[in-house]
């Protein structure tokens, strides 16, 4: 099968970019340095302005570089113990680039102290993106003016810049590179070879994009599998399948390389939340794009995982396309070029298919909630941000719709395209200006915007360990990472870090050591860091802050710090929040899990808050508690200080529950609230009865 040449010359009329313009070069290599000019602020390939990058996802990838870099070599190449101390992460689970960290590390005595490199990645991922754009449409376009204008467009879909914040996944590169190769490459050593080569170089970056492009490669091999065994020669398709296997040695082997079976679980939870919505190719779910005239609300996180819009002006593009294809004898000469496609199908169905996921959204409104079983969701929770699945669909679908317009007359052609561009740029100016804001702070050289104290270095170096409490996972708090790196430039070892996926050595780590911190056991050589203010009864008199963060220091560096913050006392009508960054959470006992971003949970039958509060006992009070079960249908006691005060029946909606605690309940000494967890019915290992506690609050009866 051969791709159908076009002519320069249809119907008599001369393809209008088929003539030489000087300028032609200047503007294919312009067009992309344009583009990351448009969406990112320069001063991000400066590689040692790293103060931007200390926020969300950027923080845990620099960071996981700049511990690999500050831990001496060893066994294994690719892991660090600074960070998640004791059993560390590898790089591939902060997220660091291992095609990049793993070579420079080699070269970290001459880099500088403070170096980057996810900026200078972000314009390579701009660039080789439109290269292998333009390379891809080459062959299919009439001259160089539409074969810049292709590359334009397919480097203007908002996904590749909406994922800006994590930076490896912005190589979509690496999709454009894998569709090169199955559609534009007919050897199939060489097409084998070609796949070998890209797959080996994801496993380096991210296995999200290994997954996409291990579709296209499938669709490649059921492109021969299938006729083989429809002729039945079947010892031919067995050894072609045996040698096409090879292929899958190098992501493997990168895999390896870059500490991906280094322990954590390979598995995460969220199947069904990161999924995307059925109308995200024409929603963007967000206000900053100025011609999206069917914008509405999503779930808030499906609106980013699964972000999906294509712009006004691919959405005009493909449209046109099939206008043109089922009305233009021409473009139907593009037919043989669109069959090589066929064998995506499947593929494509597959991708599609997770990245809806099991609960199907329309807008803000969930249509069909199929639930898959447990043991089903466990494992695709392998992909659990499955709205990202579907993006070489929407890449594919441009590439083929630029095939068809190619094939269109001369001007119907140059007017779709300028159109197309014109519109896409009109669409997501705002969105650009946006995305471009996030980088802005790389115009500073400053580095701590919140820790700026001297005093932390001071006090870091007399600690043994950084340990933050509550030891739960946190992005997007900028003391925590300008800590972190405090830390790290010390050499200091530091309790946690946002990981890819999680390990269950350290978590049982981390809830015990949080255990022993609301027990109030402490270690002497540990400095504290209190972000969300959660004080042990008990440990009061040695809080100190430094730049507004409490912490509690060393044993050794207390007479040093005498800077003591204010700890309001327990106080009624208040609601107190039980969120990982809030100061309730150190009043749950040893029957709750290590609390998430809003809420505590608990599978134990009896879980208790003990209040730091001591009622009077001839007074009646009214508890306030939000809460939901794990399973509908659940029931649930309440009772205070061992006196069951009032049972609920509880769903998997947070609900508001006021109780009014009798004074025959009311004991001296501090208030202890139980709930008792009755058991399901069919209670097993998979389906345990259990509560999330999102707030409490306690009120006099007036």
């Amino acid at each position: 099968m051969h791709l159908i040449p076009v002519h320069c010359d249809r119907l008599g009329d001369q393809m209008f970019d088929n003539e030489y313009r000087p300028y032609q070069a200047a503007l294919r290599y312009g067009v992309p340095i344009f583009l990351f000019a448009t969406f990112f602020t320069l001063d991000i390939l400066n590689p040692t302005r790293i103060g931007w990058l200390l926020n969300g996802d950027w923080g845990q990838h620099f960071l996981g570089w700049h511990a690999y870099r500050q831990t001496p070599l060893q066994w294994p190449f690719n892991h660090q113990t600074l960070l998640a101390h004791p059993t560390g992460l590898s790089l591939i689970y902060t997220d660091s680039n291992p095609l990049l960290a793993l070579p420079l590390r080699v070269l970290s005595p001459i880099l500088p102290d403070h170096f980057q490199y996810v900026g200078l990645w972000l314009l390579a991922c701009v660039l080789l993106h439109y290269y292998i754009a333009y390379r891809l449409v080459a062959r299919h376009a009439p001259g160089p003016w539409s074969a810049i204008g292709g590359a334009t467009l397919l480097t203007l879909l908002p996904t590749l810049y909406n994922r800006i914040g994590h930076d490896t996944l912005c190589a979509h590169w690496l999709l454009l590179w894998a569709l090169f190769i199955f559609f534009e490459i007919r050897d199939e050593r060489k097409k084998q070879i070609g796949y070998a080569i890209v797959m080996g170089v994801t496993g380096f970056i991210h296995p999200y994009l290994l997954f996409m492009i291990l579709a296209i490669w499938g669709a490649d091999q059921i492109r021969w599998f299938v006729p083989m065994i429809k002729a039945g020669q079947f010892i031919t398709a067995a050894r072609t399948s045996a040698l096409s296997a090879l292929s899958l040695v190098p992501p493997v082997a990168a895999l390896c390389i870059s500490g991906a079976f280094s322990g954590q679980s390979a598995a995460s939870d969220g199947f069904g939340v990161y999924g995307m919505p059925l109308d995200a190719f024409f929603n963007p779910g967000r206000n900053d794009f100025s011609l999206a005239f069917w914008q509405g609300k999503q779930p808030p996180r499906m609106a980013f995982e699964g972000f999906q819009y294509l712009g006004v002006g691919l959405l005009f593009l493909i449209g046109a396309a099939i206008y043109l294809y089922r009305k233009s004898p021409l473009v139907k000469t593009a037919r043989e070029t669109l069959a090589l496609a066929r064998p995506l199908k499947w593929p494509f169905v597959i991708l599609l298919a997770l990245a809806i996921s099991d609960q199907i959204y329309l807008y803000n409104f969930k249509l069909i909630d199929l639930s898959f079983p447990t043991p089903v969701v466990n494992v695709l929770n392998i992909v659990r941000a499955s709205g990202r699945l579907v993006w070489p669909l929407a890449y594919t679908a441009v590439f083929l719709s630029l095939i068809c317009v190619y094939r269109a007359r001369p001007k119907t052609m140059g007017i779709i395209l300028g159109v197309a561009v014109a519109l896409q740029f009109a669409d997501i100016g705002a969105f650009a200006a946006h995305t471009k804001a996030l980088t802005a702070s790389a115009t500073s050289a400053e580095t701590f915007r919140t820790a700026k104290s001297p005093q932390w270095d001071k006090i870091i170096a007399q600690s043994d360990l950084v340990s933050f409490q509550p030891a739960v996972q946190i992005r997007d708090h900028g003391p925590f990472y300008e800590i972190i790196l405090r830390a790290l430039d010390r050499k200091v070892p530091v309790n946690m870090m946002y990981a890819a996926r999680e390990n269950a050595v350290q978590n049982a780590l981390q809830r015990d050591e949080y255990l022993n911190f609301t027990e109030g056991r402490l270690d002497p050589r540990h400095l504290y860091v209190l972000l969300g203010h959660a004080v042990p009864v008990g440990l009061e008199s040695r809080v100190r802050q430094i730049d507004g963060i409490w912490i509690i220091p060393p044993i050794s560096a207390m007479a040093s710090l005498t800077d003591t913050p204010t700890i309001a006392p327990f106080t009624l009508g208040k609601d107190y929040l039980f969120g990982a960054e809030h100061s309730a959470v150190v009043w749950a006992g040893r029957q709750w899990n290590l609390p998430d971003p809003e809420s505590l949970s608990s599978t134990d039958p009896r879980p208790i808050v003990t209040l730091p509060y001591t009622p009077v006992t001839n007074e009646p009070l009214k508890l306030t508690i939000s809460v939901r079960a794990r399973y509908k249908g659940q029931h649930m006691g309440i009772a205070i200080n061992g006196a069951v005060v009032s049972e609920q029946e509880l769903g998997k909606k947070q609900k508001d529950i006021s109780v009014i605690i009798p004074t025959s309940a009311l004991k001296s000494g501090p208030l202890q609230i139980t709930f008792i967890n009755a058991p399901l019915k069919d209670q097993n290992a998979t389906r345990m009865a259990g509560i999330q506690l999102y707030s409490l609050r306690l009120d006099h009866i007036s």
